[in-house]
């Protein structure tokens, strides 16, 4: 008896299509979703909003492992003041990365901040830990000198 090989050839675009669909599916679990909020919802919620331009970020240290646990702090220097007791300085923390809700505030640039205030305490020693802290899902966003989130603002 003769044994017939088969071979089938795929359509590449049938293919293509097909592992494309399953991207979103296995990474939707690693990613940041946000509900849309209105800038007045936003700034309701807030504890601080500011605008301000990044003087320095700061990683946590480590190996170079980015852990979910670890956040890092961003000074800004302050302009202005929409909302919450500000110094001329102000430090926020957020996530290390936009998977993980984190801004992704850049040094030099300015921006409005929407942060609230956050306080833990840990489970090793007790010890409190107060901060603010900001990220993907609120309203941020860099400016110009001609911002219309500026403007909106002033009217809140």
């Amino acid at each position: 008896m003769e044994t017939i090989k088969r071979t089938t050839r795929r359509n590449p675009i049938f293919t293509w299509t097909c592992n494309l669909m399953l991207v979103p599916c296995a990474f939707s679990g690693w990613t940041c979703s946000c509900v849309e909020e209105t800038l007045e919802i936003d700034f309701k919620d807030a504890d601080l909003v500011f605008a301000g331009t990044v003087l320095h970020r700061c990683e946590p240290e480590g190996n170079g492992e980015v852990l979910t646990t670890d956040l890092i702090e961003v000074e800004f220097k302050l302009d202005k003041s929409w909302k919450g007791e500000t110094g001329d300085n102000m430090t926020v923390s957020t996530e290390q990365t936009s998977a993980s809700c984190g801004y992704p505030f850049k040094f030099g640039d300015r921006y409005v901040v929407f942060a609230s205030a956050i306080k833990t305490q840990s489970e090793e020693n007790g010890e409190t830990r107060e901060y603010w802290y900001s990220g993907l899902c609120a309203s941020n966003e860099k400016l110009d000198y001609s911002s219309e989130v500026e403007a909106l603002l002033e009217e809140l």
